[in-house]
């Protein structure tokens, strides 16, 4: 059987749609890194609740949580359980006492230098953008991620 194409032009096909693959792909990468979000602080909330609600929602049904949650600008009040700091950001989780399920959430740059004088214990609300959850069965908890974190009222 004699194929339609000689080997020459299949190679160029080939190397075409390897090059255009490339390019699409590129283009696709280069939009996710470049892509810029309104302030948190100025975009209204979707959801306000505690943070210990929450957690109580992704406990009993993640899957349904994760769809009503995940990608949305939530405000939570809440009492921060650490602060983990790095160079130019900040992490704040505030802990279930009794599962040991937190929510992380991790401010950047300009909204870390907000959160200096935050320590654990204190009360705040916080804007921000879920991630989703994940279960850990080593630590038999549950963490919920949330991203472009403001602080909104330490109280």
């Amino acid at each position: 059987m004699k194929l339609p194409f000689t080997k020459k032009i299949r190679v160029r096909i080939f190397i075409s749609l390897l090059v255009l693959g490339l390019g699409i792909g590129g283009g696709i990468a280069y939009y996710l890194i470049t892509e810029k979000f309104e302030d948190t602080k100025q975009v209204k909330a979707d959801y306000s609740l505690s943070a210990l609600n929450m957690l109580q929602a992704f406990r009993e049904n993640d899957s349904l949580a994760n769809t009503t949650y995940r990608d949305r600008i939530i405000e939570l009040k809440g009492r921060i359980s650490s602060i983990e700091w790095a160079d130019t950001s900040a992490n704040i989780k505030i802990q279930a006492p009794d599962s040991g399920d937190y929510l992380i959430f991790d401010f950047q740059a300009g909204d870390a230098n907000n959160t200096r004088s935050l320590k654990a214990g204190d009360s705040v609300s916080i804007r921000a953008s879920c991630s989703g959850s994940i279960f850990s069965r080593i630590l038999n908890s549950r963490s919920v991620q949330f991203k472009r974190a403001t602080l909104i009222q330490q109280f």
